[in-house]
């Protein structure tokens, strides 16, 4: 049976990522110098990250992909895939993920020349997943297409520092970038169960939105007099 999956913010080959986002990839050396700039001894920029966590960083990302997704599923990247110009560096990346479909959703470090990596590419989309409608933008969004019935809105961008995702709250939306989810795709069941937390807020402040532009419960402006 083919899957979906959702992904977004591997930012491969980046290794400005690594201490931007605080990633596990590092070495004892670079743990020291990162607490010495977080200490104002040195000035960040001197925190060099080596080859050689970036390729961990990779290799962890890729081995959990294709621990998680099939060679026949569906896999949905919600932008900012790869780093920098090279093409045939990007492509020896994309080589090592087993999926054979992959959709990228642009984001803002995605080089036009991506484009021949992936199935389709978009700046923004609809699915239906089993009956779930999904939108899929690399920004996170406060209204969507069919927001008012109950899709989901997936996004990337903010690798999970900016957004609070309360799981109690009144948004179907979530970041599904990997710094989110321990570096891993999420499956549409793991979603399912997290959106079901958020479904009782979600109901109760569609039903008041509902009720809010019913005409006999509209406010009116204050009276105005001469």
């Amino acid at each position: 049976m083919v899957q979906t999956w959702f992904i977004a913010d591997t930012h491969f080959d980046h290794g400005n990522i690594i201490k931007y986002c605080r990633r596990p990839f590092v070495n004892s050396h670079e743990i020291e110098l990162m607490a010495m700039a977080d200490a104002g001894r040195i000035e960040p920029h001197r925190v060099r990250i080596s080859p050689e966590s970036i390729d961990w960083m990779n290799s962890v990302m890729i081995d959990n992909i294709n621990a998680r997704v099939g060679r026949d599923d569906i896999l949905w990247h919600g932008g900012d895939a790869f780093w920098g110009h090279d093409l045939r560096r990007a492509r020896e990346l994309r080589d090592r993920i087993n999926c054979q479909t992959i959709n990228l959703i642009w984001g803002n470090h995605d080089e036009p020349s991506y484009r021949s990596l992936f199935n389709t590419v978009h700046d923004q989309t609809l699915i239906n997943v089993d009956g779930q409608w999904i939108f899929l933008n690399h920004y996170p969004m406060r209204a969507w297409d069919r927001s008012h019935k109950g899709s989901w809105m997936l996004y990337g961008h903010v690798h999970g520092l900016y957004f609070d995702e309360d799981e109690r709250g009144d948004n179907l939306t979530l970041d599904i970038g990997v710094d989110k989810h321990d570096f891993k795709p999420w499956s549409m069941d793991e979603l399912r169960r997290w959106m079901a937390k958020k479904m009782p807020g979600w109901t109760e402040a569609h039903q008041k939105t509902v009720e809010d532009r019913r005409p006999s419960q509209r406010k009116t402006g204050p009276e105005v007099t001469a």
